[in-house]
Protein backbone atom coordinates (compact mmCIF):
# COMPACT_ATOMS: atom_id res chain seq x y z
CA UNK A 1 0.00 0.00 0.00
CA UNK A 2 3.13 2.51 0.99
CA UNK A 3 4.70 1.83 -2.42
CA UNK A 4 1.25 2.27 -4.38
CA UNK A 5 0.64 5.44 -2.94
CA UNK A 6 4.68 6.46 -3.30
CA UNK A 7 4.45 5.70 -6.86
CA UNK A 8 1.58 7.81 -7.47
CA UNK A 9 1.83 10.47 -5.75
CA UNK A 10 5.09 10.88 -7.99
CA UNK A 11 2.50 10.39 -11.01
CA UNK A 12 0.77 13.58 -9.55
CA UNK A 13 3.97 15.64 -8.75
CA UNK A 14 5.46 14.72 -12.28
CA UNK A 15 1.91 15.49 -14.22
CA UNK A 16 -0.01 18.23 -12.40
CA UNK A 17 1.82 20.63 -14.36
CA UNK A 18 1.29 18.90 -17.71
CA UNK A 19 -1.85 17.71 -17.69
CA UNK A 20 -3.20 20.33 -14.84
CA UNK A 21 -4.69 20.14 -11.47
CA UNK A 22 -8.76 19.73 -12.90
CA UNK A 23 -7.96 16.43 -14.64
CA UNK A 24 -6.27 15.24 -12.35
CA UNK A 25 -8.83 15.58 -9.63
CA UNK A 26 -11.28 14.47 -12.04
CA UNK A 27 -10.01 11.19 -12.54
CA UNK A 28 -8.67 10.53 -9.35
CA UNK A 29 -11.76 11.30 -7.43
CA UNK A 30 -13.64 9.41 -9.99
CA UNK A 31 -11.61 6.63 -9.43
CA UNK A 32 -12.04 6.69 -5.90
CA UNK A 33 -15.77 6.97 -5.89
CA UNK A 34 -15.76 4.00 -7.70
CA UNK A 35 -12.93 2.15 -5.94
CA UNK A 36 -14.80 2.86 -2.75
CA UNK A 37 -18.46 1.65 -4.12
CA UNK A 38 -16.60 -1.42 -5.45
CA UNK A 39 -15.40 -1.92 -2.14
CA UNK A 40 -18.23 -1.86 -0.24
CA UNK A 41 -20.71 -4.07 -2.78
CA UNK A 42 -17.33 -6.63 -2.06
CA UNK A 43 -18.48 -6.28 1.85
CA UNK A 44 -21.56 -6.59 1.00
CA UNK A 45 -21.54 -9.98 -0.57
CA UNK A 46 -19.74 -11.30 2.02
CA UNK A 47 -15.37 -10.80 -0.16
CA UNK A 48 -13.23 -9.82 2.89
CA UNK A 49 -10.17 -11.12 1.30
CA UNK A 50 -8.54 -11.82 -1.69
CA UNK A 51 -7.22 -10.29 -4.88
CA UNK A 52 -10.56 -8.53 -5.34
CA UNK A 53 -10.26 -6.48 -1.91
CA UNK A 54 -6.69 -5.77 -2.65
CA UNK A 55 -7.06 -4.56 -5.93
CA UNK A 56 -9.81 -1.99 -5.32
CA UNK A 57 -8.15 -0.87 -1.88
CA UNK A 58 -4.95 -0.45 -3.94
CA UNK A 59 -6.87 1.41 -7.24
CA UNK A 60 -8.31 3.70 -4.23
CA UNK A 61 -4.90 4.55 -2.91
CA UNK A 62 -3.22 4.89 -6.08
CA UNK A 63 -6.41 7.56 -7.42
CA UNK A 64 -6.01 9.58 -3.87
CA UNK A 65 -2.29 9.12 -4.21
CA UNK A 66 -2.79 11.20 -7.67
CA UNK A 67 -5.32 13.28 -7.00
CA UNK A 68 -6.66 14.43 -3.84
CA UNK A 69 -3.68 14.02 -1.97
CA UNK A 70 -1.29 16.27 -3.64
CA UNK A 71 -3.50 18.20 -5.88
CA UNK A 72 -5.13 19.45 -2.68
CA UNK A 73 -2.37 21.02 -1.44
CA UNK A 74 -1.20 22.62 -4.99
CA UNK A 75 -5.03 23.77 -5.24
CA UNK A 76 -4.90 25.99 -2.40
CA UNK A 77 -1.68 27.30 -2.73
CA UNK A 78 -2.68 29.18 -6.03
CA UNK A 79 -6.86 29.73 -6.12
CA UNK A 80 -7.29 31.89 -3.02
CA UNK A 81 -6.56 35.74 -4.28
CA UNK A 82 -3.13 38.13 -3.48
CA UNK A 83 -4.86 40.08 -0.53
CA UNK A 84 -6.16 37.07 1.43
CA UNK A 85 -3.79 34.45 0.20
CA UNK A 86 -1.96 33.73 3.77
CA UNK A 87 -5.45 33.94 5.77
CA UNK A 88 -7.82 31.23 3.50
CA UNK A 89 -4.41 28.90 3.28
CA UNK A 90 -4.64 28.76 6.64
CA UNK A 91 -8.38 28.08 6.97
CA UNK A 92 -8.46 25.67 4.07
CA UNK A 93 -5.35 23.69 5.84
CA UNK A 94 -6.91 23.56 8.95
CA UNK A 95 -10.23 22.71 7.37
CA UNK A 96 -8.64 19.63 5.20
CA UNK A 97 -6.60 18.49 8.57
CA UNK A 98 -10.05 18.32 10.71
CA UNK A 99 -11.57 16.56 8.06
CA UNK A 100 -8.84 14.32 7.84
CA UNK A 101 -9.51 13.76 12.09
CA UNK A 102 -13.11 13.04 11.20
CA UNK A 103 -12.37 10.22 8.97
CA UNK A 104 -9.51 9.09 11.41
CA UNK A 105 -11.92 8.96 14.44
CA UNK A 106 -15.32 7.99 12.74
CA UNK A 107 -14.06 4.95 10.55
CA UNK A 108 -13.64 2.64 13.58
CA UNK A 109 -17.31 3.59 14.89
CA UNK A 110 -18.34 2.77 11.18
CA UNK A 111 -17.19 -0.15 10.42
CA UNK A 112 -18.23 -1.36 13.92
CA UNK A 113 -22.05 0.58 13.63
CA UNK A 114 -22.86 0.43 10.03
CA UNK A 115 -20.49 -2.13 8.62
CA UNK A 116 -17.60 -2.39 6.09
CA UNK A 117 -19.77 -2.41 2.82
CA UNK A 118 -21.91 1.15 4.38
CA UNK A 119 -18.63 2.60 5.32
CA UNK A 120 -17.23 2.25 2.00
CA UNK A 121 -20.48 3.69 0.43
CA UNK A 122 -21.37 6.59 3.14
CA UNK A 123 -17.34 7.86 1.89
CA UNK A 124 -17.90 7.37 -1.91
CA UNK A 125 -21.10 9.40 -1.50
CA UNK A 126 -18.91 12.01 1.12
CA UNK A 127 -16.25 12.28 -1.93
CA UNK A 128 -18.59 12.83 -5.22
CA UNK A 129 -19.52 15.94 -4.66
CA UNK A 130 -15.68 16.79 -5.15
CA UNK A 131 -16.36 16.16 -9.15
CA UNK A 132 -19.34 18.87 -9.24
CA UNK A 133 -17.04 21.55 -6.72
CA UNK A 134 -13.84 20.67 -9.51
CA UNK A 135 -16.31 21.62 -12.30
CA UNK A 136 -18.06 24.52 -11.01
CA UNK A 137 -15.83 26.09 -8.70
CA UNK A 138 -11.72 25.21 -9.18
CA UNK A 139 -10.51 27.36 -11.78
CA UNK A 140 -7.57 25.68 -13.71
CA UNK A 141 -4.32 27.06 -12.97
CA UNK A 142 -1.92 24.99 -14.65
CA UNK A 143 0.73 27.32 -16.55
CA UNK A 144 -0.78 30.83 -15.10
CA UNK A 145 1.28 32.54 -13.01
CA UNK A 146 -0.71 33.65 -9.34
CA UNK A 147 -0.81 37.26 -10.82
CA UNK A 148 -3.20 35.93 -13.61
CA UNK A 149 -4.94 33.81 -11.07
CA UNK A 150 -5.80 36.73 -9.10
CA UNK A 151 -7.15 38.57 -11.87
CA UNK A 152 -9.18 36.32 -13.15
CA UNK A 153 -10.87 36.39 -9.16
CA UNK A 154 -11.51 40.24 -9.81
CA UNK A 155 -12.95 40.07 -12.98
CA UNK A 156 -15.38 37.20 -11.61
CA UNK A 157 -16.00 39.17 -8.62
CA UNK A 158 -16.73 42.73 -10.98
CA UNK A 159 -19.08 40.07 -13.07
CA UNK A 160 -20.93 39.46 -9.96
CA UNK A 161 -21.32 42.82 -8.82
CA UNK A 162 -23.08 43.89 -12.65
Amino acid sequence: MGLINVLFTFVAIFSVDKWGRKPLLYIGVGGAVISLVIIGFLFQFGVISGPWILIFILAFIACFAFSFGPVCWVVIGEIFPNGIRGKAMSLATLTLWIGNFFVGQLTPMMLEGLGSAWTFWIFAICCSPALYLTWKLIPETKGRSLEEIDAHWHTIHQQQIK
